[in-house]
């Protein structure tokens, strides 16, 4: 199907999700959890960590942001492009169940 400008966008912001989480699980990787581990935890608040590690948080957020927004144009896509009731349906519980679970992970 030929998609408009807000398939685009989707699958635009999935391919910055795809970089994205490519750069955090190869290049820019954690050198330790500072979740469950308090010494990590202080070498990160100290600054002692390096610079992948640092990065590893950006390309994270990016990641994040990405598969919000990719997720959301493609819900405002099925809106406007006249999908099928249950593809927009499933749409729209897959970006709630997302932003359910980023929030849910960055208050734990």
């Amino acid at each position: 199907v030929r998609g408009g400008r807000w398939s685009k966008a989707g699958w635009g912001a999935l391919g910055v999700f795809a970089i994205a989480t490519g750069l955090d699980s190869t290049l820019w990787t954690l050198v330790c959890a500072p979740s469950s581990n308090a010494a990590c935890a202080a070498r990160e608040a100290s600054g002692i960590v390096p610079l992948s590690h640092q990065l590893h948080w950006l390309s994270s957020g990016m990641a994040l942001a990405a598969a919000i927004a990719s997720l959301l144009a493609f819900a405002i896509a099925d809106f406007y492009e006249g999908s099928a009731p249950p593809i927009r349906r499933t749409g729209l519980l897959t970006l709630a169940a997302l932003v359910g679970t980023a929030i849910w992970t960055g208050v734990a």
